[in-house]
């Protein structure tokens, strides 16, 4: 259902001239999607806990180094002639190995000092039960690492990136669903004794499990002035100013796209600008026929000189409006700390409305680009991630902040001559001036058109003009596919 209403008042200026001021609005209340119900889950099952826990053992391995390079040759993680430096990162319970180690018949002479730098450590019995098939199994057995690949699970690289980057969802994500994940890790659990569906609620479906429902809403305001000539006296124009606010939880440009909710939990955390918003619009055309030749105030008795200042026209259309709406997203791999979406970031030091004011075009400020955010807010061409800061608490969910991006303006002028060669015939000359003031308009994130826009703090190409793979100087926000520069072309035709 669309609940639609709107309010207004007419003035007439004069004769020919009327001023409107409307309220326009609408609200969207149980609009159709699809949304996905399989999102991972990290809290009721407790794997938010288990997360954590293997974050406080992965820690362990650079709070005392050397210690723990000696507990890994302890538990046989590494050889007893290795000359590493640093720990192999590692978030398994290796303290219980080190203690069976350290009990054996001939203890390592390291012992002590082993089960001192592990004693922090705590048990992961559902990352255990993923990677060995066993919850109560663990990295090493009788000092000795697990044969195969179970072991080397628990120095992945990748996990180890997710632990790192407070990616709870990120890893949940790995092990409950895909290929990989269903097959082994997901498997390994069942055997263990951990059900199904411990991460979502319908694993076997590994491209997502969709519900169609009327779970979407919107929200339309406008303020709307028009004042408006009609024709008299050879003048004719229009000329409107809108402000308006548009928001919405489904950030798609169609009622046929898929946008699920980034959680299920919170639905309005997916609330932001509608992708199409405009905040402030201003649009009008004239027409105006210059008062000379017959039937204008200035005409002359010769025919010759009628047909020569008469039929005079300029015409105009302008276009100004403020950019789309950007989503900025975390780059960070590895760092869905929530679920397997998104979880935004952390503005630090400044506000969405401080850093928007700092936004402007600059075409000189990095060699070979146009930039549209100043320096200070970049780190080379990537962004400056002590003010666009990743979401760093496992659980949890950031912000999700919008930026406008450049604004449009544009100005097409004609010129038209038209001069009458019978009753019923005329010949009309028009100079037409496309783009008129030459005006560069940019666009910022996304390619023309794009819609929703968004883009990742790990974006090469973060504050420069242009899309995330391509520089992008002209855009026209209706994608006309115009090429930008001024244009100026003659056309002559005889009307009959």
């Amino acid at each position: 259902m669309v609940e639609s209403w709107n309010a207004g008042i007419q003035r007439e200026l004069s004769s020919n001239m009327v001023l409107e001021i409307r309220y326009q609005a609408n609200h969207g209340v149980g609009l159709s999607g699809l949304f996905n119900i399989n999102e991972v889950n990290i809290f009721e099952n407790g794997f938010l806990n288990e997360f954590n826990n293997a974050a406080l053992n992965l820690s362990t391995c650079t709070s005392n180094a050397a210690a723990f390079i000696a507990a890994e040759k302890d538990t046989g993680l590494v050889a007893q002639t290795s000359t590493a430096t640093t720990p192999v990162s590692d978030f398994a319970n290796l303290f219980a190995a080190a203690t069976a180690a350290c009990a054996g018949a001939t203890p390592p002479a390291s012992c002590a000092a082993s089960i001192a730098a592990l004693s922090g450590e705590v048990a992961v019995p559902v990352l255990t039960a993923a990677f060995t098939g066993s919850k109560s199994g663990s990295q090493t057995v009788n000092g000795g690492l697990v044969a195969g690949t179970a072991a080397s699970f628990f120095t992945n690289s990748t996990f180890v990136t997710d632990i790192n980057n407070h990616g709870a969802g990120s890893l949940a994500t790995s092990l409950g669903t895909g290929s990989t994940g269903f097959t082994t890790f997901l498997a390994n659990m069942v055997n263990a004794g951990f059900p199904l569906n411990y991460f979502t609620v319908n694993p076997a479906a590994s491209n997502g499990a969709f519900a169609y429902a009327n779970a979407y809403q919107s929200t339309f305001n406008a303020l709307i002035v028009d004042l408006r000539h009609r024709p008299s006296h050879g003048l004719q124009f229009d000329v409107n100013y809108t402000f308006s606010k548009s928001l919405t939880n489904y950030d798609a440009n169609s009622a046929i796209v898929n946008s699920s909710f980034t959680t299920l939990r919170n639905e309005n955390y997916s609330k932001g600008p509608a992708p199409f918003q405009a905040t402030h619009q201003i649009k009008g055309q004239l027409v105006y026929q210059l008062p000379f030749g017959p039937g204008h105030k200035w005409s002359s008795s010769s025919g010759v000189v009628n047909r020569i200042i008469g039929g005079w026209e300029v015409d105009d259309v302008t276009r100004f409006q403020t950019g789309q709406p950007v989503l900025v997203t975390s780059g960070t791999t590895g760092g869905s700390t929530f679920n397997n979406g998104n979880a935004g970031i952390n503005l630090v030091g400044l506000t969405a409305s401080q850093i928007q004011s700092m936004f402007v075009t600059n075409k000189t400020a990095l060699p070979g680009a146009v930039t549209y955010l100043p320096t200070s807010l970049l780190t080379g061409n990537n962004a400056n991630l002590s003010i666009f800061q990743p979401c760093n608490v496992a659980g949890t969910l950031c912000g999700r902040p919008f930026f406008t991006g450049p604004s449009f303006f544009r100005t097409d002028l004609s010129v038209v001559k038209t001069t009458k060669i019978t009753e019923r015939v005329n010949f009309e000359m028009r100079a037409e001036l496309l783009n008129a003031f030459n005006d560069a308009d940019f666009y910022w994130a996304c390619a023309v058109g794009t819609s929703p826009c968004s883009i990742s703090t790990s974006s090469t190409r973060f504050g420069q003009m242009g899309s995330n793979s391509t520089n992008g100087a002209y855009s026209d926000i209706n994608t006309t596919f115009d090429p930008g520069g001024r244009i100026v072309q003659l056309v002559g035709r005889i009307n009959f």
